[in-house]
């Protein structure tokens, strides 16, 4: 990737390159960037996480055996409020406008909402009742659109 030395920039300040720098850092702690670094003082050299890989599975090292995956149930949105899918639309556009994705069909911010509802699902309680169930993942995408917004600041 190259974003240039910033030699054209204000006061010779790189500021192509430091966005890029936190994006790919934002980028790496989604999964979605295996690494990167500073090829030279004007381009960085990305490697990205193989799309079977990024969907939350931990990273392995290198030589380390990857084991098949499981077929699961995939999550459905059917049962939450009206409330709590529209907070989860604004979390999925928020996340893929972090991603770079400009306008998302709705079918991909609905495969978005879904892969996001799976996440959060992972740490809520199975043993709640079907009230403290939403109000918990209400809750936690609360605290995912909270701090995407911060670390797009």
């Amino acid at each position: 990737m190259i974003t240039g030395r910033g030699n054209q920039s204000h006061a010779r300040v790189p500021v192509v390159r430091e966005a890029v720098r936190r994006l790919l850092h934002l980028l790496s702690t989604r999964g979605v960037v295996l690494d990167h670094n500073e090829h030279s003082p004007g381009s960085f050299a990305v490697r990205l996480a193989p799309i079977t890989g990024s969907q939350s599975s931990p990273r392995k090292g290198r030589g380390d055996p990857v084991e098949p995956a499981l077929p699961i149930e995939l999550p459905t949105l059917d049962g939450l409020s009206e409330a709590t899918r529209e907070q989860l639309r604004t979390l999925a556009r928020a996340t893929l406008d972090s991603l770079g994705v400009r306008a998302p069909s709705p079918r991909f911010v609905h495969d978005e909402m879904v892969r996001l509802c799976a996440e959060f699902a992972k740490v809520i309680p199975v043993g709640a009742s079907a009230n403290e169930q939403e109000k918990r993942l209400a809750d936690a995408i609360r605290r995912a659109l909270e701090s995407l917004q911060d670390d797009l600041r």
